[in-house]
């Protein structure tokens, strides 16, 4: 029986994830961490993938990604590829490093992008065992809400939602920031409600 097909068109946002073969550790080490972040880089600028927040854990990550040109096949492709021959040159190893395909959930911007980005940035601090005590502690996590990726918020605030015409840019962004806090700070049902 084949795979089934996955949804893909210009602008979609995903939560994409994968986790190592067995649950084996992905990562050992910075220069790991950094080869997968190269890996991300080359995306963006061959494929134009938007890299909207990432956590990576010891075996696993996750990332909220848009893609302009309705491509993420290819570029998750070109990602667990790269990262999984970089991995084996760092180690000295060959063979498989992941489960098998990434796991990729189309999300309605409107209705859980929210929540979904507050699942990644929360992942280090609500796993069984937490890998830090606060999201200050997460070193290898990144989101267009940090104070380094404000410029990319403002640009893609009015691309992500639907803002009613009565509503001003200010006044949109104040309510977001201060929604997204919120769900940060809380549990899920506040980002369901706000």
């Amino acid at each position: 029986m084949s795979r089934p097909l996955r949804i893909e068109y210009e602008n979609a946002i995903y939560h994409v994830m994968n986790r190592g073969r067995s649950r084996q550790p992905i990562y050992h080490g910075t220069a790991y961490y950094y080869a997968f972040l190269q890996c991300l880089s080359e995306a963006h600028q061959r494929f134009g993938l938007e890299i909207m927040s990432y956590c990576l854990m010891g075996n696993h990550y996750h990332l909220l990604v848009k893609t302009p040109r309705g491509n993420l096949s290819r570029t998750m492709r070109h990602i667990n590829g790269q990262y999984t021959q970089r991995y084996n040159r760092l180690k000295h190893t060959d063979g498989v490093l992941f489960r098998g395909r990434y796991k990729a959930i189309l999300i309605d911007a409107n209705s859980y992008f929210l929540e979904v980005s507050r699942y990644i940035h929360r992942n280090p601090v609500e796993t069984q065992k937490p890998l830090v005590k606060t999201q200050e502690g997460q070193v290898f996590t990144y989101s267009i809400y940090s104070p380094q990726g404000l410029p990319a918020l403002l640009q893609r605030m009015l691309s992500l939602f639907t803002i009613s015409k009565d509503l001003t840019l200010t006044s949109f962004l104040t309510s977001f920031l201060t929604s997204f806090q919120r769900c940060l700070n809380h549990s899920v049902a506040h980002c369901r409600h706000t």
